[in-house]
């Protein structure tokens, strides 16, 4: 359920950057579409208009020094070394990767520019909250609406250059 109400701010989020958001009009006729009340898609609407309101270069700054680091712990985790001392003092280096660390530097990269999937396999077992999100604090919920927003500017920028 979480990952509906956020794919669905985000199509709201969408929908308000190219400004085709028309309030009500646009709550009901969601309202209608996901089969839910207008209530809470306006509840949608006020925090894809947070996402919205907290638009701007700092944000895309972090994400890029975010994945910038990123990419340094996943160079680092790869070129890592061990090093044995032989019975003579002769040190004796070999390459030693920590593929754990760098593969979740790598999943974290993906996460940020919205490649990974949140489809949930068939076989897993239903979430046992309805709603994550209601259960997130102010902040944390700011962070994920902005990294959202990164992502689907990153997206739009991406396909513009496309047409």
């Amino acid at each position: 359920m979480a990952v509906v109400t956020e794919e669905r701010v985000q199509h709201i989020v969408r929908l308000m950057l190219k400004g085709h958001w028309k309030g009500m009009a646009s709550r009901e006729k969601l309202a209608e579409e996901w089969g839910c009340h207008e209530r809470t898609v306006g509840d949608m609407a006020e925090r894809a208009s947070s996402v919205v309101a907290c638009r701007g270069k700092p944000i895309e700054q972090e994400i890029d020094a975010a994945l910038s680091d990123l990419e340094q712990i996943k160079r680092m985790a790869l070129d890592n070394e061990r090093v044995i001392v032989d019975k003579k003092g002769d040190a004796h280096y070999f390459a030693a990767p920590m593929l754990h660390d760098a593969i979740e530097a790598i999943k974290l990269k993906m996460d940020i520019r919205g490649v990974t999937s949140t489809r949930r396999p068939k076989d897993a077992k239903p979430a046992e909250h309805d709603d994550e999100y209601a259960k997130l604090s102010k902040e944390e919920r700011i962070v994920r609406l902005k990294a959202a927003l990164a992502e689907e500017m990153a997206v739009e920028d991406g396909s513009n250059g496309m047409h």
